[in-house]
């Protein structure tokens, strides 16, 4: 009987704790799991098909001629300096941009009302690449030849071009709890005009040579300087968050604002993002 009691007390006294034993009054510590502030994701098909959404409702419109010739002092006579727009969705706010016309001596190159009517977005290397093609139902370059001996009699012709195409990559992280882009790039390229103007007039053969080589080398270098403009990152990444805002459901998110502390595309093409 006295070694079943004895065999009792050990197996009870086996199952305290030791420091329970030592010291009853000392509690059980109790380690409580650290909060893991998981990386969201979006499935690139998903966001992909609902930007192409939003892309069918936009519009990008290039224009910097003025027929009117308001100013005759210098080489841009011909020059409107506010009519390149762009408007993302439906409803979002119209962002307005300043393109100077080219120069290719002796030519004065204006871009003249030339509208988007197709874009498309896809992914590459963490980058959002934009595919924008335009309509060729109008004259889309007018040329101006300035102070040359070869301008007589030459006038203002103007040329068609086929193919215009502008293709956008930029690099989207997140500031300030804003979603904002990097390292951006534009890449604008055409076919040949074809009104005849470069058969009928010599000096124009040049400029024909150059529509696809540096003509198009100056005009994609203006668009990615505007791109990496800290005004224009700052008004599409105005529009950007407010679309987002007005469908924060989309993205779980159920507070009145929006703060990112990251986003960016992963090399499966996916949006990784986290808000607070």
């Amino acid at each position: 009987m006295k070694k079943l009691l004895l065999l009792i007390f050990s197996l009870s006294i086996s199952q305290t704790a030791y420091s329970q034993v030592v010291n009853p009054n000392v509690a059980k510590k109790i380690t409580e799991k650290p909060k893991l502030n998981f990386i969201k994701k979006i499935d690139r098909r998903l966001w992909v098909t609902l930007i192409n959404a939003t892309l069918r409702q936009s519009y990008f419109r290039i224009n910097n001629f003025d027929p009117a010739g308001t100013d005759a002092s210098g080489n841009f006579q011909f020059y409107k300096p506010e009519d390149t727009k762009l408007r993302l969705g439906r409803t979002g706010v119209e962002t307005i941009f300043k393109l100077e016309p080219l120069r290719y001596d002796p030519l004065t190159v204006y871009f003249k009302n030339i509208n988007s009517n197709k874009a498309e977005v896809n992914t590459k290397d963490g980058k959002i690449q934009f595919f924008v093609s335009f309509e060729k139902e109008d004259v889309e370059i007018s040329v101006n030849c300035v102070r040359n001996l070869a301008c007589g009699g030459l006038g203002n012709p103007q040329f068609h071009v086929d193919d215009l195409r502008l293709n956008i990559e930029l690099e989207p992280y997140a500031e300030n709890g804003k979603i904002r882009y990097r390292n951006a790039s534009g890449k604008i390229s055409a076919n040949a005009g074809h009104d005849g103007f470069n058969f009928i007039f010599t000096q124009l053969e040049p400029f024909t040579r150059a529509m696809n080589g540096p003509l198009f080398d100056l005009f994609s270098g203006k668009i990615t300087e505007y791109l990496n403009s800290d005004k224009t990152i700052n008004d599409i990444s105005d529009q950007l968050m407010s679309g987002i805002l007005a469908n924060r459901a989309l993205l779980g998110i159920t507070g009145e604002t929006v703060y990112f502390t990251q986003f960016y595309v992963d090399n499966d093409g996916n949006i990784m993002y986290n808000v607070r």
